[in-house]
């Protein structure tokens, strides 16, 4: 079975890297959200991963996608990630940054259950376990919100 040998120090450090950078994007976005907006924040941070990524894809040798994978491409890109990021941003600034970011694991647990019910992919147990304890944390931080936690907290130094 798996063990401490297994343990890659690159996957530990990029490990860290995310989770750093999730952070700092989150604490950023939570301060930037209010004064900025949702929309104009998504096209700030969808910019600049155009600017860094689209030379990369052009280098990569990988080629134009197929006319047939230009729609899907399109419905991802302008679908899922604009609208979901600006939408992201703006729960960021009505909300506390910490319900945003754990209800925000409520979307790998969606896949698994989109997968289930319209791909017929059958999860593991580990899988179950993990989605109904990200689901009972996303329960326990709306029960919290409703109870403790004002849905507008102050963010220093930026003006309402």
């Amino acid at each position: 079975g798996p063990g401490a040998s297994d343990v890659e120090p690159a996957g530990l450090a990029l490990a860290a890297f995310a989770a750093v950078s999730y952070a700092a994007i989150m604490v950023a976005g939570k301060v930037m959200s209010v004064p900025y907006g949702g929309l104009v924040l998504a096209w700030m941070q969808l910019t600049v991963a155009a600017v860094i990524l689209v030379p990369v894809a052009a280098l990569s040798g990988v080629g134009w996608p197929a006319s047939a994978d230009l729609g899907w491409i399109l419905l991802i890109g302008l679908g899922y990630t604009a609208v979901g990021l600006a939408v992201w941003f703006l729960a960021l600034a009505a909300i506390p940054a910490t319900h945003v970011g754990i209800l925000g694991y409520l979307e790998p647990a969606g896949a698994v259950v989109f997968g289930w019910w319209l791909l017929g992919e059958s999860p593991g147990v580990a899988t179950v376990i993990g989605g109904v304890a990200i689901a009972a944390a996303g329960l326990s931080v709306l029960r919290r919100s409703t109870t403790t936690v004002p849905a507008t907290p102050e963010v220093t130094g930026v003006p309402r």
